[in-house]
């Protein structure tokens, strides 16, 4: 299966469940694999016969700096459902990361559509 994949973009956005955490800006990471809805046209070298990725970036980082959510699993659903209505993918697969405690590494969700 071919796919295109953005590994740990960061984007600064205020989340969280609670008003102190919400308070200042956080970094998420969030990682997005897209299987075109065509596939890949072998002897093209066109972006018009893939996914233009700088398009997808542009429009993530905007969604998330913009928002205003209180998890990262609506994060990732919201980021998965304008990626799959703008773009020809097939699927779609968006992973956010976050850092909130010391002691781990960090939290995240993944959701596929």
């Amino acid at each position: 299966m071919n796919k295109i994949t953005i590994h740990n973009l960061s984007v600064k956005t205020h989340i969280g469940v609670t008003e102190r955490e919400r308070r200042r800006s956080q970094s998420l990471l969030l990682s997005i694999d897209m299987v075109p809805a065509s596939g890949y046209k072998e002897e093209s070298d066109s972006l018009e016969d893939t996914i233009d990725y700088s398009s997808v970036r542009k429009g993530i980082q905007s969604i998330v700096r913009e928002s205003s959510y209180h998890l990262i699993e609506t994060v990732a659903l919201v980021c998965a459902r304008y990626i799959k209505q703008s773009f020809p993918v097939k699927t779609v697969t968006v992973t956010v990361k976050k850092h909130p405690y010391r002691d781990t590494e960090y939290v995240g969700c993944s959701i596929t559509v």
